[in-house]
């Protein structure tokens, strides 16, 4: 599966858990670090702990690689490295505060229909 390919079973994870503002962005271009970054953002602890085990179930089903995941809740931000695709997992007011769609405006905003 190649990376665009994970990102339609991965939003579909996430937004199955009422996650919200998730955004898409081929950083492909402009970065060596993944060819995709998915943001989500969770209203509680249990949204995002509930977003986090979608992705886990979707990986297995999927046979997708997931490497590690860091941070939490109380951090505000969960990174979930799973090689071409990286996915940041938001409280509210985190993510606003680190503007991760600013900082990476440079990439292509994919629409869910471009999936």
């Amino acid at each position: 599966m190649n990376a665009k390919e994970k990102l339609r079973p991965l939003y579909e994870a996430l937004d199955s858990k009422q996650a919200h503002d998730i955004e898409l962005i081929d950083i492909s271009r402009i970065s060596p670090l993944a060819d995709y970054f998915i943001l989500a953002s969770a209203g509680s602890k249990s949204q995002m702990d509930a977003m986090l085990d979608a992705v886990d179930e979707c990986c297995a089903k999927n046979h997708m690689e997931h490497r590690r995941a860091e941070g939490s809740f109380l951090s505000g931000w969960m990174l979930v490295d799973m090689g071409d695709v990286i996915l940041h997992l938001f409280s509210d007011d985190k993510r606003d505060f680190y503007n991760l769609s600013h900082i990476w405006r440079d990439g292509v905003f994919l629409k869910e229909q471009d999936i």
